[in-house]
């Protein structure tokens, strides 16, 4: 599948933003957390709550190194994010009980303020709910803690509201940051591509209508050649091959004028157009489409008509045109009479488009079959 460039650039600034809240997160857990639980050593209950707690930082540390690893990979796991919540809630329950009667509002009691990098980490990209709701529990079980240790007066409250706005503050910020940046990128990659489309197809315009321009002029400058060629009497109306010549500029030319209609199937009506000028000649002209014609690039669609336009132009009794298409290939099959002196090249037209052409002579009767693969 491939992705819009949009996507891709918003992609790329969510790898970014992950990438800061991972090093935050892992720093916070390095310089604050390793570190608080060295100096408040002799704050914790006993040696053994200490060893709990250091216990509790490596169960941490293993959670981010997952959830970073996730992020990253631009991978969401419900299973891991919910494991993830759990392992870490439960760290904050057992630090808290580790710590001693002072020591809830100190680095001792690590887990608190770092529990929400983690769970940043282990939510990231879900819901902003899910994360103010883990934050929320987090700050609940660091409560239930100091209430089954007796530590709920006044102005322990207080501090405990307090460090819940700080810490869940900043976090659900970045959070909010994040994916404020992520859908600015998005929306600003989808306005950059859009002017990006309408600037290439502005170009596209003009290269074709140059393209068409030169058409015209050359059609043009036949045509007064042989207007100027009969004034002056330098060719001879009653040639078969000036009559060729003519009817193959007149052929040109309506195909020229064909190719500015709106129509459904631009192949079918430009062939249409020739086979009909053919008619008007009194050529009897056999017409048959099968199949739905893709959409062609105009190169194509003019490299598919240029031969059957030829041999129409060209032909004094009667011709048979099949077209047969399909999502992935067109052909285009003509069978006409031509005198016997008309020489006409088929083999070989038209292959730079990826046009296959091939033709047989009998006589005077002439098959050519063009084909193109999509």
């Amino acid at each position: 599948m491939v992705s819009s460039p949009a996507a891709v650039v918003a992609g790329r600034y969510s790898v970014a933003s992950a990438m800061a809240a991972i090093s935050v997160a892992g720093l916070w857990h390095l310089a604050n957390d390793l570190l608080g639980i060295i100096a408040y050593w002799d704050n914790y209950r006993s040696p053994a709550a200490a060893y709990r707690s250091l216990a509790v930082w490596l169960a941490y540390t293993a959670v981010g190194v997952i959830a970073a690893v996730l992020m990253l990979r631009r991978t969401r796991s419900v299973a891991v994010s919910a494991t993830g919540i759990i392992v870490i809630l439960a760290g904050t329950f057992v630090v808290a009980q580790a710590c001693g009667p002072n020591a809830y509002f100190t680095t001792a009691n690590w887990t608190w303020g770092t529990f929400g990098w983690f769970a940043l980490l282990l939510l990231w990209q879900r819901p902003l709910t899910v994360l103010i709701a883990a934050l929320t529990a987090n700050s609940a079980v660091v409560l239930a803690a100091m209430a089954a240790a007796g530590q709920i007066h006044r102005v322990e409250l207080a501090q405990w509201g307090m460090v819940l706005v700080g810490t869940a503050l900043i976090q659900v910020i970045l959070a909010v940051g994040a994916r404020l940046l992520e859908h600015d990128a998005h929306r600003t990659a989808e306005a950059a591509a859009a002017a990006d489309d309408v600037a290439t197809r502005a170009l596209a315009a003009r290269i074709a209508h140059r393209e068409r321009r030169r058409r015209y002029h050359d059609t043009a400058r036949a045509a007064m050649e042989l207007i100027a060629g009969l004034a002056s009497g330098t060719l001879d109306p009653s040639s078969a091959a000036l009559r060729r010549r003519a009817g193959l500029e007149a052929a040109r030319l309506r195909r020229l004028l064909a190719e500015h209609d709106d129509v459904p199937d631009p192949l079918l009506h430009e062939l249409r157009a020739a086979a009909d000028l053919a008619t008007r000649r009194g050529v009897a002209v056999d017409f048959v489409s099968v199949g739905t014609m893709p959409d062609l690039p105009p190169s194509v669609r003019r490299d598919l008509g240029e031969v059957p336009l030829r041999l129409l132009a060209m032909t004094a009794n009667d011709a048979r045109v099949t077209v047969a298409a399909t999502p992935e290939e067109v052909s285009v099959g003509v069978v006409v009479e031509l005198d016997s002196d008309a020489e006409v090249d088929v083999d070989g037209a038209a292959l730079h488009s990826g046009i296959v052409a091939n033709s047989h002579r009998e006589g005077t009767r002439v098959w050519a079959n063009l084909v193109w693969h999509g």
